[in-house]
């Protein structure tokens, strides 16, 4: 393997962008989502050897839209367990960031009516193509 690597650099990776731009979450706590969709993006553009931009997932459908459960407020957070079992359950249906754009609403409660619309219905296409899993390593030796 080479001394330096970087997998925003495309000539390490066969000519293919596995990293999109890092999102701004604004005033609101949803990192968890932010790290959650790009590792998915990540992981996909990796495997289907496309470009992490043509894997995009809506950041807002994650966070703010899980089926079956009330829309989040900016103020609660959300930690990595839960938001990889939402990606888990609810990834292959995600819409992409284009079709549904991070646009966070700052007070306690909206309806999800105001947090959920979507421009378009349709799935991300390479999401909806396979499954996510997640695997917590138990030593820093797992993860290299």
């Amino acid at each position: 393997s080479p001394q330096v690597y970087s997998s925003l650099d495309p000539s390490y990776t066969n000519g293919v962008q596995l990293v999109n731009p890092s999102g701004d979450q604004q005033n609101c706590q949803t990192c968890s989502a932010f790290a959650v969709a790009s590792a998915a993006e990540t992981a996909m553009a990796s495997a289907l050897d496309v470009s992490a931009s043509d894997c995009s997932i809506s950041v807002q459908a994650l966070y703010f839209c899980p089926e079956g459960t009330p829309s989040r407020a900016c103020g609660a957070g959300w930690n990595l367990s839960d938001a990889l079992a939402t990606l888990q359950q609810q990834g292959q249906h995600l819409p992409t960031a284009a079709c549904q754009p991070y646009k966070p609403l700052y007070k306690e409660e909206y309806p999800n009516n105001a947090l959920c619309a979507a421009v378009c219905s349709e799935a991300s296409r390479y999401a909806s193509q396979g499954n996510f899993r997640a695997s917590q390593f138990g030593t820093m030796w797992e993860a290299q």
